[in-house]
């Protein structure tokens, strides 16, 4: 079981590496100077980990977005959440009856300290395969202006895809084309 468990994590996390670097490009390609943190992270047994900022003690460390973005005396974080697909995850007990996204908790919070405490927004991209779409929102916005929901046992917090601002779409050569 460890095994099949070890391919999925190795195969979703070549996946998101992937979109982080196309997003990055792409980025780049549009006149934006671009730092990709995920660069400069540890390997720990054959896998990337990902980017922190580090304090002492070391379990106060943060997770850091992937991306730093500047352009025309603007610097913001970049963080590149890639998906297969759009979900419906609560559908089987009718709550739901439109597509969403989201993220862990864990990683919501850790984003949203690393705003605080460095003073630069962060900015989530979600790039979704099956709708050939990259959408995005501050953080501000994802936690006031669009519906928001946590789901406990899944430790994950949702939001309601189409209330995102989709900045960009992909081509089928996978080339991200801004709108």
């Amino acid at each position: 079981m460890r095994n099949s468990s070890n391919k999925k994590f190795q195969r979703n996390l070549l996946f998101g590496q992937k979109w982080e670097s196309a997003v990055s490009e792409w980025l780049q390609e549009n006149q934006n100077f671009v730092f990709n943190a995920y660069e400069y992270t540890p390997i720990e047994d054959g896998v990337r980990k990902a980017p922190k900022l580090h304090i002492s003690p070391s379990s106060e460390s943060l997770i850091a977005p992937d991306l730093q973005v500047a352009k025309d005396g603007f610097t913001h974080w970049v963080e590149v959440k890639s998906k297969s697909n759009c979900a419906y995850p609560f559908s089987k007990r009718g709550n739901w009856h439109y597509r969403t996204t989201g993220i862990d908790i864990k990683h919501w919070d850790s984003y949203w300290k690393v705003q605080e405490v460095g003073g630069i927004e962060v900015v989530i991209f979600f790039v979704h395969e099956d709708t050939r779409e990259i959408r995005a929102a501050s953080l501000d916005r994802l936690n006031n202006s669009c519906r928001q929901y946590i789901h406990n046992p899944s430790n994950k917090v949702y939001w309601c895809y189409d209330d995102l601002a989709l900045i960009a779409e992909i081509d089928e050569d996978d080339r991200i084309i801004g709108i």
